[in-house]
């Protein structure tokens, strides 16, 4: 990027007119001295962006992101050793919910692997646990 050891990539310029600096060495001050990650995480939307109109790093990097969480729900899977290889989920997370790319994408690689049985998007995990808790049954 602006040290010239990567790819020309339109995520530089998004990031800057985001956080309104002039140039790339602006964005060290603006992740680095409180090692904010949430600031960090803002710039997922950017990201998935400019994945979308075509940047071949920002669709690297969701590529990549979509492995990872795929990789981890896969460990989980089969450390719960489910039955047929059988794998229900349900999904929950902004960037989940709120990025079918990137949720496909998860989906695309554990069907490698896994066959998805039910595929749940829960967009509000407490409504959604509170309304499974009411058909608990109760006991005393």
């Amino acid at each position: 990027m602006e040290d010239g050891r990567g790819p020309a990539t339109s995520l530089r310029e998004a990031i800057l007119r985001f956080w309104d600096i002039p140039d790339a060495t602006g964005m060290l001050g603006k992740i680095y001295p409180a090692r904010d990650t949430a600031r960090l995480a803002s710039l997922s939307g950017i990201v998935f962006e400019e994945a979308r109109v075509g940047d071949r790093v920002a669709r690297e990097l969701v590529e990549y992101a979509a492995g990872e969480v795929a990789l981890c729900v896969a460990a989980v899977a089969k450390r719960l050793e489910l039955p047929g290889n059988r794998l229900p989920l349900a999904l929950t997370g902004g960037i989940l919910v709120n990025q079918p790319e990137f949720r496909e994408a998860v989906l695309r690689r554990l069907a490698e692997g896994f066959e998805l049985s039910q595929v749940e998007v829960v967009a509000e995990p407490a409504l959604s646990g509170a309304r499974a808790a009411i058909h608990l049954p109760v006991t005393d």
